[in-house]
């Protein structure tokens, strides 16, 4: 019985080790996005960014991507 709990505990240990590490990987130079507004309509759907983006806290700190809009 203890034999079974501690292959049941390694096995869980070593599975959220592989979470971690493939989650580290999968997000490390991922580089932040300005989020956008998807809109469907009669089979055409449509992504816009937005016009300017300020952030919460610091409103007069704003990005103005000149691509997007």
């Amino acid at each position: 019985m203890k034999r079974v709990v501690a292959v049941l505990a390694t096995v869980a240990l070593l599975s959220s080790i592989a979470t971690g590490v493939l989650v580290w990987r999968l997000t490390r130079d991922h580089a932040p996005q300005l989020p956008e507004i998807s809109a469907y309509s009669q089979g055409h759907l449509a992504r816009v960014g937005p016009y300017r983006f300020c952030r919460v806290f610091d409103p007069t700190d704003c990005i103005v991507p000149a691509d997007q809009g």
